[in-house]
Order: structure tokens, then C-alpha cells, then sequence
């Protein structure tokens, strides 16, 4: 009787206080901004993850499409986006969205995986046995399924990742569980495609720089139906380096982008420039 009479707390009436109210999108370039507020969309990219952490005897890393988010507050965001003449980080350039927009769309929250956990060696022994299931045409399709899907939204507490130098990758140590990690992937059951969620492996082996991976998102670019597409009043904050670049994205937003002259004024009303803000941090 007490339960019933209680207070339904409703996710239209709860605030985040440890974590952030926003889901923090970066890049490196100013012009993949431009791109997202033109198609008010982001378009999920092929990424290749390092699973060697998980010992399958087959697989030690995969790859598949995905638009990556941080739930960091705005004043620690420095070390994620990186120093300015750094390319350690994720980019100076920035969209926040609704943390509400988010969890609408589908947008999920990683686990991180402990390397001594229960949960860890448990998952080690049904996706192997999973694995040899399918190569023998057995088992459980929708239990395959699950154990598919659980492996796009895990990532070790901490590890290496591949990092763009110039025309080229290298690999540097992370702790990716300081990243706070949200992550949308695309449903591809019911969109007509050639692409496959994950790239197989046999085609994996040739993604030297990143040329697999590149080519499989620009199968995405033609299919609308797997963006991760947004309205303009969902976002909270556009983040640009400089004031430079701050008077440049107002000129976008006058000048291009097709919308009225209100939702202009309140996007530009939105704009952050970071290089002031850390000052302050």
C-alpha cells in the first residue's frame, strides 16, 4: 500500500547530477560539424574495436558502424577533446545533445568489463561456444543474436585504441573507462542493404589505414534509414576551437542552413568557444 502511494519518478522529472544532462558528440574538423547540422543527422562510421581482451580463438578484433557520445560535465571535458595541438583526444569540435534525445533514440550506455570479473570470464566462455555453434550450424539463433549484440556495447576498463597521425594509424593506451561511454548502433534488420553489421573477418584483414572500414561507411552515407538523425531544438551546445571558427559557424548557420530565422538566432545563441572556456577550467 506504502509503494502504491508513493511518488512515480518518471524520466520527464529526474535530473543527472553525478553525470551529465548532455551527451557530448566531438570531431576533429569544424566541416564534419557543418555536415551534421546540414543533414540534422549523425552518420553512424565503421570503427575497428580491439577485442583481444576476450581471448576467442578466432577473433581478436571487429568492426561496425556506430556514433560514439561522452556523459562528461562540460567543465572536464579538456583531457576527452584533447590539447589543442593534440591528437590524443576526440576533436575540438563538439555537439551536445539532449541526454533525453538520447536514451529516445536509442542510445546506450557501455558496460566496461572488469578483466578479473565473473561477468568477463562468463561472456569469454558462451561467445566461444557460441562461435564454434555456428560454424557447426547449431545452436540457439536469437541466444547468437543477444551475445552479438552484447559485444558492440562492451569495451575493457582500460586498453589500447587506434589513433589517425596524418595518413596513417598508431595505437595508444586508454583508459576508456574515464570516457563515460554512449553508444548508437544502427538496426539493420529492417533496412534493405548489402552491408552487414559486422565486416567479416576475412574482409577485416585488409583494413590497412582504415580503407575496409572507410569504405563500408560510405555505404552507409546513401542509407538515410540507419542515420541517427535529430531536431535542432534538441541541441543543447555546439562546441567550436576558436573565435574564429565561432564567426564562421554563425556565417553557416545564416547563410546555409535551411530553417527559420528564430531556430537560427537560438542555434548560434548555443555556440561555445572552447579555447575561452578552458581558460576558466
Amino acid at each position: 500500500m506504502l509503494l502504491d502511494s508513493a511518488p512515480q519518478v518518471t524520466q520527464a522529472n529526474y535530473t543527472y547530477r553525478q553525470s551529465a544532462n548532455v551527451l557530448f558528440n566531438f570531431m576533429p574538423k569544424l566541416e564534419y560539424l557543418k555536415s551534421k547540422l546540414s543533414k540534422k543527422a549523425m552518420i553512424p562510421r565503421f570503427y575497428e574495436e580491439n577485442i583481444a581482451y576476450l581471448d576467442l580463438s578466432e577473433m581478436d578484433k571487429v568492426a561496425f558502424p556506430m556514433v560514439c557520445f561522452c556523459d562528461i560535465h562540460l567543465n572536464k571535458l579538456t583531457y576527452h577533446m584533447g590539447g589543442s595541438n593534440s591528437s590524443d583526444g576526440y576533436g575540438r569540435y563538439g555537439i551536445g545533445m539532449s541526454k533525453m534525445w538520447g536514451i529516445q533514440e536509442g542510445v546506450q550506455p557501455i558496460s566496461y568489463m572488469n578483466s578479473s570479473s565473473a561477468l568477463l570470464s562468463d561472456f569469454k566462455t558462451a561467445f566461444q561456444h557460441a562461435m564454434e555453434q555456428m560454424r557447426d550450424g547449431i545452436g540457439d539463433e536469437i541466444l547468437h543474436n543477444q551475445l552479438a549484440t552484447q559485444l558492440l556495447f562492451i569495451k575493457p576498463l582500460n586498453g589500447e585504441m587506434a589513433k589517425q597521425r596524418g595518413a596513417s594509424f598508431e595505437h595508444i593506451s586508454k583508459n576508456f573507462h574515464d570516457e563515460r561511454e554512449w553508444r548508437f548502433v544502427p538496426k539493420f534488420s529492417d533496412v534493405d542493404t548489402d552491408l552487414s553489421l559486422i565486416i567479416p573477418q576475412s574482409v577485416l584483414v585488409n583494413n590497412l589505414n582504415n580503407v575496409v572500414c572507410n569504405s563500408y561507411s560510405d555505404g552507409i552515407e546513401q542509407k538515410e534509414e540507419l542515420w541517427l538523425k535529430f531536431e535542432y531544438e534538441k541541441i543543447e551546445y555546439l562546441i567550436v576551437d576558436t573565435v574564429e571558427d565561432r564567426d564562421n559557424l554563425i556565417h553557416f548557420i545564416m547563410d546555409e542552413l535551411h530553417t527559420d530565422h528564430a531556430t537560427k538566432y537560438i542555434l548560434i545563441s548555443k555556440i561555445m568557444v572552447f579555447t575561452q572556456l578552458e581558460k576558466d577550467w
